[in-house]
């Protein structure tokens, strides 16, 4: 009834997401198991409201099977971070040589096996169909063969499977052109990616230093071996330690959220809990896991440990709490890069028009071929 009256998409969210709150709670008393069961009983309601084939459209597709492909799979190992060792090994002598055996173990080329097999499968149907069917073929030993006996009857009643070769001529610089923009696209987000990330921790040492450092020099002695030997929890410079290291333990939550936002099954749940609870507590990790935005939440735990930072002037705290602006700023352009792809409306025409040239061109290369001699071995 709501879809025949012609109510929006975002009415529709709003609604699931509604239903899904004020419905009965179940009975778990851990509250992260009752977000994750709000969580489903929402895309059940999604699923009834946007029907199952809007509903898959949105994701709803097998994830295990997906996440166990073979190009998924490698993204676990594909990791580009040089280190001195590996800088050897790729200026090596050698490395024409093993990148070349390595090509059966190639991830790139596993994941395009479907698309091979199909223009393969075609490129066999469209010889059957041609020669064996209508033209005639030579076998390995060049004898002539004339069409199977049993289709001559109607060899001269079916269409030859050609097409000409100069549409595909024409129309190879366009699909060039969107192949190279839609790759330049990628590689532009990808390194956007990396330079956020590499500003993220570089923003993160900064504001440990300057809190360090001022801290410091209000006169609170950080001496943690002194500390260590005195055992009162209670003196001033005990406390300033701690909430320097809260401080630590804070600006390492929000990225480890954010890697946790951005990896998805990469980064299994259970290891995810565990640090958390390991740096965190109990408590305040059950605050970011329940979360409805966890980096949101691990900021606002950054910014309450700036506040609570001793003997700060106000300029310096306004200095260490526009870092931590600059570090959310810089999530928001990391989570932007995961959330919103190169216009699909771009990348599924490309990958429309590569399909159908791909898959015709065997059509176009058989006349070519065919006046030049070369026979389908």
């Amino acid at each position: 009834q709501i879809k025949e009256e012609g109510t929006t998409m975002a009415s529709l969210f709003r609604m699931a997401t509604f239903f899904s709150l004020v419905a009965p709670a179940p009975a778990f008393t851990n509250p992260l198991l009752l977000t994750r069961e709000l969580n489903r009983e929402q895309n059940g309601l999604l699923r009834t409201f946007l029907g199952e084939e809007d509903y898959n459209d949105k994701g709803g597709y097998d994830y295990d099977e997906l996440f166990l492909s073979p190009s998924e799979q490698s993204r676990l190992r594909r990791r580009s971070v040089f280190d001195h060792e590996r800088w050897l090994k790729h200026r090596s002598t050698d490395r024409f040589f093993r990148n070349l055996g390595s090509t059966p173990r190639s991830f790139v080329i596993r994941g395009l096996l479907d698309e091979v097999t199909i223009i393969a499968a075609f490129c066999l149907f469209l010889i059957i169909w041609n020669e064996a069917l209508l033209d005639g073929w030579t076998d390995l030993a060049w004898v002539r063969h004339e069409p199977i006996e049993s289709a001559g009857w109607i060899a001269g009643k079916l269409p030859r499977l050609v097409l000409p070769a100069l549409p595909f001529s024409l129309s190879s610089s366009p699909l060039g052109l969107l192949l190279v923009f839609r790759t330049n696209a990628s590689y532009a987000r990808w390194n956007e990616g990396r330079q956020s990330w590499r500003k993220i921790v570089m923003k993160s040492r900064s504001l440990m230093l300057m809190a360090d450092i001022w801290v410091e020099k209000k006169g609170s002695s950080l001496d943690f071996d002194k500390i260590k030997d005195d055992g009162d929890s209670t003196s001033i410079a005990t406390k300033n330690v701690y909430k320097l290291q809260r401080l630590g333990i804070a600006s390492w939550t929000l990225a480890r959220a954010l890697r946790k936002r951005v990896s998805g099954s990469f980064d299994p749940d259970e290891e995810y809990e565990y640090e958390l609870r390991s740096r965190l507590g109990a408590k305040s990790a059950d605050k970011i896991l329940t979360a409805r935005n966890p980096i949101l939440r691990a900021q606002s735990d950054l910014m309450r440990a700036v506040n609570d930072l001793p003997e700060l002037d106000d300029p310096e705290r306004a200095m260490l709490a526009d870092s931590v602006n600059t570090i959310g700023d810089l999530c928001g352009t990391v989570e932007g890069l995961y959330t919103s792809p190169v216009p699909l409306s771009y990348t599924r025409h490309t990958a429309r028009f590569l399909t159908i040239w791909m898959l015709l061109l065997p059509a176009a290369l058989y006349e070519t071929c065919g006046l030049l001699g070369i026979t389908w071995q």
